[in-house]
């Protein structure tokens, strides 16, 4: 099969992607912009909570915490050694970080984040020290390069936004649309796309998604 593949950091799922004898292709339909960041006034926290890859790589070396918690493998790849891990949505994480009444939990994310995660944020009476990182703007050249791309047997978008700039490129060559997570999935069928859903962001997982 040949798989399109839309983030900014494909490397390591293209490799396994090809170790299983698949051919990929790359056309990022973000362009991440960082946010300045005064890294070094922020607290030391009670919890780190890590909703992107992008947002481990920025944090990481310039903030500590406890403990540590990410949303996907893939985003507790890009940090390190983590304290609690699901694949699920930011809010279900941060149920499974346990009480968090009176502590302090620094969360570096993107502008547009998910509002569930915030709202499980304020519900648990936790400190929350919001820290915007980075923002994700459309690649401007992504519909001509999506047509440069085609054919393609999968389609596999990781967030929100990308799910947007793909639907509104409108370049539909045929075969299916894979997507990490409920919320990437539930913001894809909001802008019209039939979507399958991988559990886990590597070769495995998206295999299993599409059989």
């Amino acid at each position: 099969m040949r798989f399109l593949l839309t983030h900014s950091d494909p490397d390591a799922l293209a490799a396994e992607l090809a170790a299983a004898g698949h051919a990929t292709v790359h056309v990022p339909l973000l362009v991440l912009e960082d946010v300045p960041v005064e890294w070094a006034s922020l607290p030391r926290a009670d919890w780190l909570l890590l909703t992107s890859a992008n947002a481990a790589r920025l944090a990481h070396g310039h903030v500590h915490a406890a403990a540590v918690a990410a949303v996907g493998r893939a985003t507790a790849a890009a940090w390190g050694p983590v304290d609690v891990v699901g694949e699920g949505t930011g809010a279900e994480v941060v149920a499974a970080m346990g009480p968090l009444a009176g502590k302090t939990v620094l969360w570096p994310r993107a502008a547009r984040a998910a509002p569930g995660t915030r709202a499980a944020l304020d519900a648990s009476g936790a400190h929350l020290v919001d820290v915007v990182a980075y923002r994700n703007a459309s690649n401007p050249h992504a519909t001509a390069q999506l047509r440069a791309a085609t054919p393609w047997d999968a389609v596999l978008l990781a967030s929100p936004a990308a799910a947007e700039v793909y639907a509104a490129a409108a370049v539909a060559p045929g075969g299916c649309v894979v997507v990490i997570g409920p919320t990437t999935a539930d913001a894809a069928r909001r802008v019209g796309l039939t979507v399958t859903v991988a559990t886990t962001w590597d070769a495995r997982g998206v295999l299993a998604a599409i059989e």
